[in-house]
């Protein structure tokens, strides 16, 4: 097996592993740590075959990619039902995944009802922002993420030094938190972290979708449209300046873009290590950033 071309075939559609399982357990997943995503996350995933063919299946499990690779001439394929066998693989990695983020979910709301209120914790107070729909479990502050329907599908765990990881297994695609009542909104924002939710939300008063990453902007926004035709829509991106490509507004127009809503960004400096409304907050006030969003908001909006 030409694990260079495989390899290389991995790191076309950006999976790039931080080491290489075992290519020999045949027809079973094999999960493995890509590089950038959290450490031990292992959201990484292949399956191998060789019945007289080389082929494996691989994907990741957090941005939903799934792709193949087979090492053989033409002549070798013609005697090869592969679709069938990269169909059939793809199927046992997709249950995987279910399986995988239904004991996540279920784990998930056993934590959710052994922890408690959270009214302050140390990552707020460095943030200087209030707390919603939150919850503490030791030094934990969780923040929940629901589906479109408001299930419960996983967390988010904050420590006070403000790292903070999602539970191993869980789902994230698609998931948000909402900050205040989602009854009949007539504007909703939507925004990337929980600290900028909630700065938004305290110089505005409107209700605010934490999407938790630039990548989760799209899905969440698609959803809140199906769900809230009647609502206008509003992305506060981050700013990611001092970022190559500037994900953090790329995301942003993108998603917006998808889901036919407004979108507003916050400016910086060249020099300013900002990326966010929270960041102006803690930096300048939380009167700069209403100063700010409602301006935008009026120009957006009319």
């Amino acid at each position: 097996m030409n694990i260079s071309s495989l390899l290389d075939s991995m790191s076309q559609v950006g999976i790039f592993p931080t080491t290489m399982p075992s290519l020999c357990d045949y027809g079973q997943i094999q999960r493995f740590n890509i590089k950038e995503d959290k450490p031990d996350s292992k959201n990484g995933w292949l399956l191998s075959f060789n019945d007289g063919l080389p082929i494996v299946v691989f994907g990741s499990w957090k941005t939903g990619i799934t792709s193949n690779w087979v090492d053989g001439n033409s002549c070798q394929l013609e005697s090869f039902n592969i679709n069938q066998i990269i169909s059939n693989a793809r199927q046992q990695a997709e249950q995987e995944l279910v399986e995988r983020q239904y004991q996540a979910a279920r784990r998930c709301c056993e934590l959710w009802q052994q922890a408690k209120s959270a009214t302050t914790h140390p990552y707020a107070t460095n943030k200087q922002i209030n707390l919603y729909g939150c919850r503490l479990l030791g030094k934990f502050l969780l923040v929940p993420i629901y589906d479109i329907n408001g299930q419960l599908i996983s967390l988010q765990f904050i420590q006070p030094n403000g790292n903070k990881y999602f539970k191993a297994g869980g789902r994230t695609i698609g998931g948000m938190c909402w900050l205040s009542d989602n009854t009949a909104p007539k504007k909703i924002l939507i925004c990337e972290g929980y600290a900028t939710a909630a700065t938004l939300h305290q110089a505005t008063g409107l209700p605010v979708v934490c999407a938790f990453n630039a990548n989760n902007l799209a899905p969440v926004a698609v959803n809140l449209s199906s769900q809230h035709p009647n609502a206008t829509l509003i992305i506060c991106a981050d700013n990611d300046h001092l970022t190559p490509g500037n994900p953090g507004i790329t995301k942003a127009k993108s998603a917006a873009k998808v889901a036919h809503c407004f979108l507003v960004i916050p400016e910086f400096d060249a020099k300013d290590k900002s990326t966010d409304f929270n960041d102006i907050h803690v930096n300048q006030g939380l009167y700069k950033v209403r100063n700010l969003i409602e301006p935008l908001l009026m120009e957006v909006t009319e």
